[in-house]
Protein backbone atom coordinates (compact mmCIF):
# COMPACT_ATOMS: atom_id res chain seq x y z
CA UNK A 1 0.00 0.00 0.00
CA UNK A 2 1.15 3.41 -0.14
CA UNK A 3 0.08 6.79 1.54
CA UNK A 4 -0.73 10.10 -0.33
CA UNK A 5 -0.98 13.91 1.88
CA UNK A 6 -1.00 17.41 0.89
CA UNK A 7 -0.50 18.20 4.26
CA UNK A 8 2.39 17.10 7.16
CA UNK A 9 1.70 13.41 8.70
CA UNK A 10 3.58 11.04 10.55
CA UNK A 11 3.47 7.78 9.01
CA UNK A 12 4.65 4.81 11.68
CA UNK A 13 4.37 1.42 10.74
CA UNK A 14 3.96 -1.65 13.67
CA UNK A 15 4.98 -5.30 14.18
CA UNK A 16 2.80 -7.18 17.19
CA UNK A 17 6.19 -9.78 17.99
CA UNK A 18 4.72 -12.50 15.59
CA UNK A 19 1.68 -14.83 16.13
CA UNK A 20 0.66 -16.23 19.23
CA UNK A 21 1.15 -19.95 18.38
CA UNK A 22 5.44 -20.00 18.00
CA UNK A 23 7.27 -21.07 20.92
CA UNK A 24 9.47 -17.90 20.25
CA UNK A 25 8.48 -14.42 20.97
CA UNK A 26 9.78 -11.15 19.55
CA UNK A 27 8.92 -7.59 21.53
CA UNK A 28 6.51 -5.02 19.41
CA UNK A 29 8.42 -2.63 16.69
CA UNK A 30 6.95 1.00 15.95
CA UNK A 31 9.30 2.20 13.10
CA UNK A 32 9.04 5.66 11.17
CA UNK A 33 8.23 5.56 7.39
CA UNK A 34 9.70 8.62 5.51
CA UNK A 35 8.38 9.79 2.26
CA UNK A 36 10.13 9.62 -0.69
CA UNK A 37 11.79 12.94 -0.85
CA UNK A 38 14.03 11.87 2.30
CA UNK A 39 15.59 8.67 0.28
CA UNK A 40 18.91 8.81 -0.07
CA UNK A 41 21.62 7.10 -2.56
CA UNK A 42 23.62 5.48 0.55
CA UNK A 43 23.04 4.02 4.22
CA UNK A 44 25.31 2.39 6.47
CA UNK A 45 24.30 -0.23 8.21
CA UNK A 46 25.07 -1.66 11.73
CA UNK A 47 23.85 -5.33 12.55
CA UNK A 48 23.06 -5.73 16.51
CA UNK A 49 24.62 -8.62 18.74
CA UNK A 50 22.30 -11.37 19.08
CA UNK A 51 19.83 -10.65 16.64
CA UNK A 52 18.60 -11.70 13.59
CA UNK A 53 19.12 -8.45 11.22
CA UNK A 54 16.86 -7.97 8.21
CA UNK A 55 16.10 -4.85 5.92
CA UNK A 56 13.73 -4.04 3.90
CA UNK A 57 14.11 -1.96 0.77
CA UNK A 58 12.19 0.33 -1.58
CA UNK A 59 13.13 1.53 -4.65
CA UNK A 60 11.83 2.84 -8.15
CA UNK A 61 11.64 -0.40 -10.50
CA UNK A 62 13.39 1.08 -13.10
CA UNK A 63 16.45 1.13 -11.24
CA UNK A 64 16.03 -2.29 -8.85
CA UNK A 65 19.25 -3.82 -10.24
CA UNK A 66 21.99 -1.64 -9.17
CA UNK A 67 22.22 -1.61 -5.56
CA UNK A 68 25.43 -2.73 -3.44
CA UNK A 69 25.99 -4.05 -0.62
CA UNK A 70 29.34 -4.39 0.93
CA UNK A 71 30.45 -6.58 2.32
CA UNK A 72 28.38 -8.96 0.29
CA UNK A 73 25.91 -10.59 2.61
CA UNK A 74 25.01 -14.29 3.17
CA UNK A 75 22.13 -13.63 0.79
CA UNK A 76 22.38 -10.91 -1.94
CA UNK A 77 19.01 -11.86 -3.89
CA UNK A 78 16.06 -9.21 -3.82
CA UNK A 79 12.52 -10.34 -4.32
CA UNK A 80 11.02 -7.42 -5.49
CA UNK A 81 7.46 -6.88 -4.94
CA UNK A 82 5.75 -4.21 -6.84
CA UNK A 83 3.43 -1.22 -4.51
CA UNK A 84 0.42 -0.86 -6.69
CA UNK A 85 -0.73 2.45 -7.62
CA UNK A 86 3.32 3.88 -7.98
CA UNK A 87 6.40 3.20 -9.97
CA UNK A 88 8.22 1.41 -6.78
CA UNK A 89 9.18 -1.79 -5.58
CA UNK A 90 9.98 -3.14 -1.96
CA UNK A 91 12.08 -6.45 -0.92
CA UNK A 92 12.90 -7.70 2.44
CA UNK A 93 16.05 -10.12 3.49
CA UNK A 94 18.00 -11.65 5.92
CA UNK A 95 21.46 -10.04 5.50
CA UNK A 96 23.64 -11.31 9.36
CA UNK A 97 23.43 -12.30 12.94
CA UNK A 98 25.09 -10.88 15.69
CA UNK A 99 27.21 -7.39 15.66
CA UNK A 100 28.50 -6.35 12.14
CA UNK A 101 28.33 -3.45 9.73
CA UNK A 102 27.27 -2.80 6.17
CA UNK A 103 27.07 -0.21 3.33
CA UNK A 104 25.22 0.00 1.12
CA UNK A 105 24.12 2.37 -1.83
CA UNK A 106 23.28 3.09 -5.87
CA UNK A 107 24.60 5.99 -6.55
CA UNK A 108 21.99 6.85 -9.70
CA UNK A 109 19.02 7.18 -7.62
CA UNK A 110 18.06 7.70 -4.49
CA UNK A 111 16.26 4.58 -2.29
CA UNK A 112 14.61 3.77 1.03
CA UNK A 113 16.04 1.55 3.53
CA UNK A 114 14.86 0.36 6.90
CA UNK A 115 16.71 -2.00 9.65
CA UNK A 116 14.85 -4.48 11.50
CA UNK A 117 16.13 -7.19 14.36
CA UNK A 118 14.30 -10.03 16.40
CA UNK A 119 15.80 -11.89 18.97
CA UNK A 120 13.95 -13.89 21.99
CA UNK A 121 11.63 -11.63 23.30
CA UNK A 122 13.63 -8.71 21.66
CA UNK A 123 13.35 -6.50 18.56
CA UNK A 124 14.50 -3.20 17.29
CA UNK A 125 13.76 -1.63 13.87
CA UNK A 126 14.20 1.93 12.37
CA UNK A 127 15.52 3.83 8.74
CA UNK A 128 18.57 3.36 8.18
CA UNK A 129 21.37 5.87 8.97
CA UNK A 130 21.59 7.38 5.64
CA UNK A 131 25.27 8.82 4.85
CA UNK A 132 26.45 12.68 5.30
CA UNK A 133 28.41 12.43 2.54
CA UNK A 134 24.85 11.54 0.10
CA UNK A 135 22.95 14.41 1.88
CA UNK A 136 24.18 17.44 0.07
CA UNK A 137 23.47 20.70 -1.26
CA UNK A 138 24.82 22.30 -4.88
CA UNK A 139 26.10 25.52 -5.27
CA UNK A 140 25.81 27.29 -8.45
CA UNK A 141 27.32 31.12 -9.64
CA UNK A 142 27.47 33.69 -11.89
CA UNK A 143 30.20 36.45 -11.76
CA UNK A 144 32.48 38.79 -13.42
CA UNK A 145 32.84 38.86 -17.20
CA UNK A 146 30.88 36.69 -16.77
CA UNK A 147 32.42 33.22 -14.72
CA UNK A 148 29.85 30.38 -14.13
CA UNK A 149 30.06 27.58 -11.89
CA UNK A 150 27.17 24.70 -11.86
CA UNK A 151 25.81 22.76 -8.99
CA UNK A 152 28.64 19.75 -10.22
CA UNK A 153 31.75 22.55 -9.98
CA UNK A 154 31.87 22.61 -13.46
CA UNK A 155 33.48 25.61 -14.55
CA UNK A 156 33.08 27.77 -18.15
CA UNK A 157 32.83 31.37 -19.42
CA UNK A 158 29.90 32.44 -21.45
CA UNK A 159 29.43 36.16 -22.95
CA UNK A 160 25.72 36.66 -23.49
CA UNK A 161 23.56 39.33 -23.39
CA UNK A 162 20.48 38.01 -23.56
CA UNK A 163 17.94 36.81 -20.88
CA UNK A 164 18.81 33.00 -20.26
CA UNK A 165 17.61 30.46 -17.83
CA UNK A 166 19.75 29.67 -14.83
CA UNK A 167 17.75 26.68 -13.82
CA UNK A 168 14.22 25.07 -13.66
CA UNK A 169 12.83 22.10 -12.28
CA UNK A 170 12.87 19.54 -15.48
CA UNK A 171 11.15 16.74 -13.63
CA UNK A 172 7.79 18.52 -11.84
CA UNK A 173 5.78 15.82 -9.89
CA UNK A 174 3.67 16.30 -6.78
CA UNK A 175 6.95 16.10 -4.19
CA UNK A 176 9.10 18.63 -6.52
CA UNK A 177 6.49 21.84 -7.72
CA UNK A 178 7.80 23.60 -11.06
CA UNK A 179 10.20 26.74 -10.37
CA UNK A 180 12.41 28.76 -13.28
CA UNK A 181 15.29 30.99 -12.57
CA UNK A 182 16.19 33.14 -15.41
CA UNK A 183 18.92 36.08 -15.34
CA UNK A 184 20.74 38.57 -17.27
CA UNK A 185 23.52 39.76 -17.57
CA UNK A 186 23.49 43.20 -16.88
CA UNK A 187 24.30 45.72 -14.47
CA UNK A 188 23.07 45.69 -10.93
CA UNK A 189 21.23 48.22 -9.85
CA UNK A 190 19.34 46.96 -7.36
CA UNK A 191 21.82 45.85 -5.02
CA UNK A 192 20.94 42.73 -3.01
CA UNK A 193 17.23 42.41 -4.39
CA UNK A 194 15.82 39.96 -6.33
CA UNK A 195 12.53 40.52 -8.44
CA UNK A 196 9.90 38.04 -8.33
CA UNK A 197 6.29 38.59 -9.55
CA UNK A 198 6.95 42.41 -10.07
CA UNK A 199 7.92 42.34 -6.12
CA UNK A 200 11.41 43.29 -4.78
CA UNK A 201 12.33 40.92 -2.24
CA UNK A 202 15.77 41.13 0.29
CA UNK A 203 17.97 38.59 -0.45
CA UNK A 204 18.85 35.80 0.72
CA UNK A 205 15.88 33.92 0.19
CA UNK A 206 16.39 30.50 1.93
CA UNK A 207 14.23 27.27 0.92
CA UNK A 208 14.89 24.03 -1.10
CA UNK A 209 16.52 26.59 -3.46
CA UNK A 210 18.40 29.44 -2.22
CA UNK A 211 19.09 32.92 -3.69
CA UNK A 212 21.91 35.01 -2.67
CA UNK A 213 23.03 37.76 -4.34
CA UNK A 214 25.52 36.46 -7.17
CA UNK A 215 24.84 32.22 -6.34
CA UNK A 216 21.85 29.87 -6.07
CA UNK A 217 22.07 26.35 -3.94
CA UNK A 218 20.28 23.12 -4.49
CA UNK A 219 19.04 21.21 -1.73
CA UNK A 220 19.42 17.32 -2.15
CA UNK A 221 15.99 16.72 -2.73
CA UNK A 222 16.42 18.52 -6.56
CA UNK A 223 19.23 16.20 -7.79
CA UNK A 224 19.29 15.16 -10.93
CA UNK A 225 15.97 16.83 -11.32
CA UNK A 226 16.85 20.51 -12.41
CA UNK A 227 18.49 21.81 -15.88
CA UNK A 228 19.64 24.98 -17.30
CA UNK A 229 23.07 26.67 -17.42
CA UNK A 230 23.77 25.80 -13.75
CA UNK A 231 23.32 22.02 -14.46
CA UNK A 232 21.69 18.98 -13.65
CA UNK A 233 23.28 18.47 -9.90
CA UNK A 234 23.98 14.96 -10.36
CA UNK A 235 27.28 14.93 -9.10
CA UNK A 236 28.77 14.39 -12.82
CA UNK A 237 29.98 17.79 -14.10
CA UNK A 238 31.00 16.14 -17.46
CA UNK A 239 27.19 16.29 -18.63
CA UNK A 240 26.38 19.79 -17.31
CA UNK A 241 26.26 21.20 -21.25
CA UNK A 242 23.05 19.82 -21.41
CA UNK A 243 20.41 21.65 -24.08
CA UNK A 244 16.34 21.72 -23.17
CA UNK A 245 16.16 18.79 -25.59
CA UNK A 246 18.55 16.54 -23.67
CA UNK A 247 21.06 16.61 -25.60
CA UNK A 248 24.88 17.43 -24.80
CA UNK A 249 26.22 20.71 -26.28
CA UNK A 250 29.33 20.95 -28.11
CA UNK A 251 29.94 24.79 -27.00
CA UNK A 252 29.41 26.91 -23.91
CA UNK A 253 27.86 29.23 -26.96
CA UNK A 254 25.62 26.47 -28.62
CA UNK A 255 24.47 25.64 -24.93
CA UNK A 256 23.90 29.49 -23.86
CA UNK A 257 21.83 29.80 -26.86
CA UNK A 258 20.03 27.01 -26.06
CA UNK A 259 18.82 28.03 -22.88
CA UNK A 260 18.01 32.00 -24.08
CA UNK A 261 14.23 33.01 -22.97
CA UNK A 262 12.39 34.17 -25.56
CA UNK A 263 10.64 37.45 -25.31
CA UNK A 264 7.39 35.69 -26.01
CA UNK A 265 4.87 35.70 -22.88
CA UNK A 266 3.08 38.78 -23.78
CA UNK A 267 1.76 37.80 -26.79
CA UNK A 268 1.19 33.73 -25.66
CA UNK A 269 -1.02 35.44 -22.85
CA UNK A 270 -2.66 37.67 -25.14
CA UNK A 271 -3.21 34.54 -27.57
CA UNK A 272 -5.19 33.12 -24.91
CA UNK A 273 -7.39 36.17 -23.83
CA UNK A 274 -5.61 37.19 -21.16
CA UNK A 275 -5.38 41.50 -20.66
CA UNK A 276 -2.03 42.80 -21.03
CA UNK A 277 -1.14 45.45 -18.70
CA UNK A 278 2.06 48.09 -18.98
CA UNK A 279 4.26 45.18 -17.43
CA UNK A 280 7.41 46.91 -17.69
CA UNK A 281 5.93 50.50 -15.87
CA UNK A 282 4.73 48.46 -12.95
CA UNK A 283 8.09 46.44 -12.75
CA UNK A 284 10.31 49.79 -12.84
CA UNK A 285 11.94 48.40 -16.24
CA UNK A 286 13.57 50.36 -18.22
CA UNK A 287 12.85 50.08 -21.93
CA UNK A 288 14.73 48.21 -24.12
CA UNK A 289 17.06 49.55 -26.76
CA UNK A 290 16.40 49.24 -30.07
CA UNK A 291 18.62 49.03 -32.99
CA UNK A 292 18.70 51.51 -35.95
CA UNK A 293 15.48 52.12 -37.85
CA UNK A 294 13.28 50.83 -34.87
CA UNK A 295 11.06 51.68 -31.92
CA UNK A 296 9.89 49.80 -29.08
CA UNK A 297 5.86 49.96 -28.70
CA UNK A 298 3.53 48.72 -25.48
CA UNK A 299 1.86 45.74 -27.57
CA UNK A 300 -1.92 45.33 -26.73
CA UNK A 301 -4.71 43.24 -27.51
CA UNK A 302 -5.91 43.92 -31.26
CA UNK A 303 -2.87 46.33 -32.33
CA UNK A 304 -0.39 45.27 -34.89
CA UNK A 305 3.14 45.36 -34.13
CA UNK A 306 5.34 47.67 -36.48
CA UNK A 307 9.47 48.21 -36.80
Amino acid sequence: MYLKSDKGVRVLFEFNGGPDDVVQSVDPILMTILPTSHFSTSYSLEGQGDFYNYIIVVAQNKHLDGIKMDPQPQTTTFNWRKVDGTDYSWAEMYYSTGANFYQMSYPDSPFGLYSYGVANANGYGSPAAANPAAIKEGTCWAMGDPHYRTFDSNYYNFMGSCTYTMAKNCQVDEDHPAFEVDAKNDKLDEFGLVRMNHTLWNLPINGKLKLSQSSMSCRAVLSGKVCGLCGNFNSKKEDDLVTPSGSQSSNVASLGKSWRVPNVYADACQRAGVKIHDWRHFAHCPLPSCPENSHYEFLRKGLPFHL
